[in-house]
């Protein structure tokens, strides 16, 4: 038997029965949900018509996020859900789906950012560079210059941002470019799995209930 997705095995609206002309279809059955974890990469692949494959993820532990005001794109850890605006269920039981909001690890972008502004970021107060890092700034400040007046749009010398950063975990919107396959909440992996185009948000700016 099985679930499935075609309305000719129902009875029409008038209530008479309708004969079945064909056999069953591949393309009208119903496939369960994915629900995607939190956890090492496993994805399973999906034959579907036209002997085309999809790519069902079934557990991930990273994504490709974008920092859209500093046009920062880096591949960086997925560390928690921390909140879903249709059921909170989502939240406890960490499945990914479109449109949660998810807690990543920011150390790519303050890697990012401290090698293209030449400028600690997420230190703590009073906190000494390395020899080695100071060194790796000098070089990148005398390559690159001054930075350019309202160039860098975060600005590090202000406490609460070095406070934010130095939690070293990030709240972006929320996940925006994730794949679906059949309608229902299948996340899927492909060339823009987990790309987001939206704004990175330090995680203790935003208060979750």
């Amino acid at each position: 038997m099985g679930i499935s997705r075609d309305n000719w095995h129902k009875r029409r609206k008038t209530g008479g029965k309708r004969k079945p002309y064909h056999k069953k279809r591949k393309y009208e059955l119903g496939r369960p949900a994915a629900n995607t974890k939190i956890g090492p990469r496993r994805i399973h692949t999906v034959r579907v018509r036209g002997g085309n494959k999809k790519y069902r993820a079934l557990r991930l532990d990273v994504g490709n996020f974008s920092w859209g005001s500093e046009c920062c794109t880096r591949k960086t850890r997925i560390i928690d859900v921390v909140y879903n605006a249709s059921n909170n269920e989502l939240v406890r039981t960490k499945t990914l789906v479109k449109n949660c909001i998810v807690l990543i690890d920011s150390t790519p972008y303050r890697q990012w950012y401290e090698s293209h502004y030449a400028l600690p970021l997420g230190r703590k107060k009073g906190a000494k560079l390395t020899p080695e890092e100071e060194k790796e700034r000098e070089n990148q400040q005398s390559s690159r210059g001054a930075v350019p007046a309202g160039q860098a749009s975060c600005i590090p010398s202000q406490s609460w941002n070095q406070k934010l950063w130095n939690s070293m975990r990030l709240i972006p919107s929320m996940m925006t470019a994730i794949l679906y396959m059949c309608s229902l909440t299948i996340p899927l992996v492909g060339n823009t799995f987990c790309q987001m185009p939206t704004l990175l948000t330090p995680f203790r700016s935003l208060s979750v209930q």
